[in-house]
């Protein structure tokens, strides 16, 4: 099965992106440690919780949805932190 990673789902709607929205957004992150992009999440979830909008089993979904492109012991250790958010 095919993935479509210019289609992402937005509060229940699809939504699709440009390429060059995906490679900005790979650029933007691409030399970020792990420390720095599990910040950025913190921040970005936080956003999303005072703006009333953050849905924490969407994103266990999506990452469910990327298993298989994920070594097990980081899906678990992503899982877990979904968890403390």
């Amino acid at each position: 099965m095919s993935k479509d990673f210019k289609s992402f789902l937005k509060n229940g709607k699809k939504i699709n992106m440009k390429e060059d929205e995906i490679k900005g957004s790979y650029d933007s992150y691409k030399n970020k440690s792990q420390s720095q992009l599990e910040d950025e999440l913190s921040n970005m979830v936080e956003k999303a919780k005072q703006m009333g909008n953050f849905d924490p089993t969407a994103m266990k979904n999506m990452l469910t949805s990327m298993k298989g492109q994920i070594p097990p012991a980081e899906f678990e250790r992503i899982m877990k932190r979904i968890d403390t958010l």
